[in-house]
């Protein structure tokens, strides 16, 4: 922002939602750093006036489709980023995409291949995109004159998988003279990097002309702490620092300050999800004394008493990954929509809901982070019984807790595998043989099981089965509410007010 006619952004989405959003943050930006910057949106004024806008000022523009083609920024030092938002594909429900993918996927039939539907897309519908990101680069690339950078955020460009290679081929490859081969990703893989690292190339190479960039001002953006602030939300950043490592941990159990250390930390992170000053019930640090010691956790809680805390804290404060097991897909998608928002991307659901579980790119992420092949930030994954049972997720988890990454596995609801077991759904069934499988592994992950009100002694033994191979021990204790209320009516009689109890059991 030190000269608006200079060293200008575009940034192109494919959506005006998005393109709103973006606007306004870069207000808000620019009203916090008390700046005069210019910045057009295609969509309030229109293509034509934004683009007039921008080569009269300079600033940033942001647009959606009518960006991405036929404008032209003469000027070589106007425009010096191009961030692609989103890979631009087009609408798959198009009369004409459909038709012509359709024509390509009959001819890989005919053919005998293998997944003719993978042929089509890799084939026509993702060229076709391709075409469009080539165009969208364009703005940027207009004469040997022209200097600068294209930002491209889409995950589905980054990771190990064929999935993924098949995307930098097709995407990145349409780009030429700007790809960087990798030995181990391959073509397009040397233009991949985490965020942090990218924004430090990116300052490095701005700074190569001094007239666009300082040294020293490169030097000062590409600290560590500027990365941070600059690549991270502020919650994000605070919950990182105030997770334990393994060497923190190993030292903690060492000289038996792990427990008050542990709850020390949770309360820090149940503060910054609840965003005001928190402390911890008295059970919830007992259960967290159990995890520390290194044993299985039986919970039994009333509604609205932070149950979920019981894993979401573990698991945010301590190393490695918990898989959260539950038959509930609309408490599952709001608990991983809530913690995101805190969180930043370490919580993901394989429920229908959400977009991880019906993209392949959300899924190997997901299983790159379970077995290790690469650390995603993703620290909860929640998953149903019946995705639990599926082989190939299992694999996952075996190969995790074999590498020590699985470290905690929830089961929230546990009274349905206790009481209501394969009659209500029959993977619950399934997924108890799995644990007892887990069970036996010398890596074993914890378990830490959840349940609502007080169920029977027989209920109790049998959650407490599938936790560990004895019953549990421990002692319980209560949880005085106020009196409940209804509405338009008075307080309930006395015999009638809920005063709830709890009890959590541990079982080594």
């Amino acid at each position: 922002m030190a000269d608006a006619n200079r060293n200008g952004a575009m940034v192109l989405t494919t959506s005006r939602k998005a393109a709103n959003r973006i606007y306004e943050r870069l207000i808000e930006v620019r009203g916090s750093l008390g700046r005069e910057y210019p910045i057009s949106s295609a969509g309030y004024l229109g293509t034509a006036s934004a683009v007039d806008v921008f080569k009269e000022r300079g600033g940033a523009i942001v647009g959606t489709k009518g960006l991405w083609q036929g404008v032209d920024v003469d000027e070589p030092d106007r425009l010096r980023l191009v961030w692609v938002n989103k890979l631009p594909f087009a609408p798959f429900n198009d009369p004409v995409t459909v038709a012509r993918r359709e024509v390509v996927r009959a001819a890989a039939e005919a053919a005998d291949e293998a997944d003719p539907d993978t042929v089509a897309n890799e084939r026509y519908y993702l060229p076709l995109a391709a075409m469009d990101l080539r165009q969208g680069v364009g703005r940027l690339v207009r004469s040997v004159d022209h200097r600068g950078v294209v930002v491209i955020s889409d995950r589905r460009l980054a990771g190990p998988t064929r999935l993924h290679r098949a995307y930098r081929q097709i995407f990145l490859g349409s780009l030429e003279g700007l790809v960087v081969d990798d030995e181990v990703y391959g073509p397009g893989g040397g233009n991949i990097a985490p965020m942090a690292e990218a924004w430090r190339r990116i300052w490095s190479f701005l700074a190569e002309d001094p007239t666009v960039l300082s040294t020293e001002r490169a030097a000062a953006l590409s600290s560590p702490e500027a990365l941070d602030e600059h690549t991270l939300l502020p919650s994000v950043r605070a919950i990182r620092d105030a997770r334990l490592s393994d060497v923190e941990v190993d030292a903690a159990r060492d000289d038996g300050s792990l427990p008050g250390l542990l709850a020390e930390r949770a309360a820090v992170i149940a503060s910054l999800l609840r965003e005001k000053p928190t402390d911890l019930y008295d059970y919830q640090r007992e259960a967290l004394d159990h995890l520390a010691a290194g044993r299985d956790v039986l919970a039994i809680l009333p509604t609205s008493a932070g149950k979920s805390y019981l894993f979401q804290l573990p698991a945010l404060a301590l190393p490695g990954v918990t898989v959260v097991v539950s038959p509930l897909v609309a408490l599952m998608t709001d608990q991983a929509l809530a913690l995101n928002r805190t969180a930043g991307g370490m919580v993901r659901a394989l429920v229908a809901p959400m977009r991880e579980s019906n993209s392949r790119t959300g899924k190997a992420e997901v299983a790159a982070q379970l077995t290790g092949e690469h650390d995603y930030g993703i620290r909860i994954v929640y998953v149903s019984p019946e995705r639990l049972c599926q082989a190939q997720f299992q694999r996952w988890i075996e190969r995790g807790v074999e590498a020590g990454i699985v470290k905690r596995i929830a089961i929230d609801e546990a009274h349905t595998f206790a009481t209501w077991g394969e009659d209500f759904r029959p993977a619950l069934k399934r997924a108890e043989r799995f644990l007892e499988r887990l069970r036996a592994h010398p890596n074993r992950p914890r378990l830490i099981a959840l349940r609502r009100r007080r169920p029977c002694a027989g209920a109790r033994t049998r959650a407490a089965g599938a936790c560990s191979a004895g019953p549990p021990h421990g002692r319980g204790s209560s949880l005085d509410r106020p009196p409940a209320r209804r509405a338009g009516c008075g307080p309930r009689s006395r015999s009638r007010r809920w005063r709830p109890r709890h009890a959590t059991r541990s079982a080594a």
